[in-house]
């Protein structure tokens, strides 16, 4: 009969978040009055939330931006959700990157005494 559920914690760790999202929305919704809609399309659920009573929430999108002209739309990049580097680690890397060109350089100019074998070779 079974054994070892080897998407179990998968399946437990979607269970979980979108629990929060609901619980966090319904939250947002009531303490801050505003409305709220919330859509979930996963392959194991569907799951839809939708704060107001009316079916008039959220509009189609393209009335969002004529209703809403300071809308942020969020990128669902990876990218995105990390914070920006700091200062400090930009000039560390300006620093490395400055460093890593000078020693390719000097790789790629002659030496001194490959210059003066060289020109020996040519006279």
């Amino acid at each position: 009969m079974g054994g070892p559920d080897p998407q179990r914690k998968e399946r437990v760790k979607f269970q979980r978040r979108s629990q929060t999202l609901l619980a966090k929305s319904r939250e947002l919704a009531t303490l801050c009055g505003a409305d709220v809609y919330l859509f979930i399309n996963h392959p194991r659920d569907t799951f839809v939330y939708n704060s107001a009573d009316d079916c008039s929430w959220p509009p189609p999108d393209e009335a969002l931006e004529y209703h809403y002209p300071t809308l942020r739309r969020e990128p669902s990049s990876v990218q995105s959700s990390r914070p920006d580097m700091d200062l400090h680690e930009l000039k560390r890397l300006l620093k490395y990157f400055a460093t890593r060109a000078d020693l390719l350089r000097s790789l790629n100019k002659p030496s001194r005494t490959q210059q003066s074998s060289t020109s020996d070779i040519t006279q």
